[in-house]
């Protein structure tokens, strides 16, 4: 009987001791909806919600794609491009939102009086926004896009992978509370990462020609966790900016030359790799090179099954 009575006992005490623990990353409780992410510097926060934001900031094409793509694109007030090729578009698609191409400073924000803010990282500097914290200690949640952190220096923040990108829709999702549209959403990312992987392992380079500077996609950020996932291996360096002699000896079998903007910008990027010092290259010599837009590779949201779908099928021919 007293055996019997002190299992009772630690059962309960268990039971206790998990219900005063830390709560699970993204959840409900007592009509608070509430999910993990981290501030400027990367130190872990909970955003929180009442209710589904009506008044929402977005800083950032991708972010405000997604919300769009959430069915919450009524929900959006104001946008900040990163991008503001894609200006025209967005405003069409946001007819009641104001569309800036340039950042804001915090007073601007202010005056907008937004009930949520979606933001990739660089937006929440203090000579801008301000940090997320400054924001959810006035009552505004601020939520930081998942991997929009340091670009390319990673500090403390998690690597960017298909996962961070799939938590991101499903944190959206939650707090506007669009989880079936989120669900969908992340349904079909689901099924293009079973489709059936390249069969041959392949070296393959991300790199971006930023004036005189070449810059490499490094295996912390999204695009060496995609190429991993088809079975092949990223070069990488443990600084993100290499030489040009550095180049010139790549073993590279696929190249994915990272551009923004639109096709001017592209085919300027392309050409990079026709200076007759890179001809030796393998894919060079091969014409395996591929373009791909800095907004499908960082931080792509609700894009992320076309950006898979694309390297797959480069990597496939």
């Amino acid at each position: 009987m007293v055996k019997k009575l002190l299992s009772i006992f630690f059962v309960c005490l268990c039971l206790l001791c998990s219900a005063c623990g830390p709560q699970d990353a993204a959840g409900k409780s007592d009509g608070v909806t509430s999910v993990a992410n981290y501030n400027f510097f990367g130190e872990p926060i909970n955003v929180k919600v009442k209710q589904a934001p009506q008044k929402i900031l977005v800083c950032g094409n991708s972010g405000a794609k997604t919300l769009l793509a959430l069915g919450a694109g009524e929900q959006i007030t104001a946008v900040v491009l990163t991008d503001a090729g894609e200006r025209e578009a967005l405003q069409k698609q946001l007819p009641q939102a104001k569309i800036y191409t340039q950042p804001l400073q915090l007073e601007a924000a202010t005056l907008l009086a937004p009930d949520f803010i979606l933001g990739w990282r660089r937006y929440f500097a203090d000579n801008q926004l301000g940090d997320t914290t400054s924001w959810i200690a006035k009552g505004v949640p601020a939520y930081i896009q998942d991997a929009s952190g340091p670009i390319p220096a990673k500090g403390k923040f998690p690597a960017c992978t298909i996962a961070s990108e799939q938590q991101f829709i499903r944190n959206m999702g939650l707090l506007l509370d669009k989880q079936q549209k989120a669900e969908e959403l992340l349904r079909e990312i689901d099924v293009e990462l079973q489709v059936k992987k390249p069969l041959k392992p392949q070296k393959v380079l991300f790199v971006e020609f930023l004036g005189g500077n070449i810059e490499v996609f490094g295996d912390d950020l999204l695009s060496g966790d995609i190429v991993r996932h088809y079975g092949s291996s990223l070069i990488s360096y443990s600084a993100p900016f290499i030489s040009q002699e550095e180049l010139m000896n790549m073993p590279a079998e696929k190249i994915f030359v990272v551009y923004h903007g639109g096709e001017v910008q592209k085919n300027s990027a392309l050409a990079q790799l026709a200076n007759p010092l890179y001809q030796h290259i393998p894919a060079v010599q091969q014409g395996k090179i591929y373009p791909i837009n800095y907004n499908e590779i960082v931080a792509p949201g609700c894009n992320l099954v076309q950006t898979l779908r694309y390297i797959r099928q480069c990597l496939e021919t």
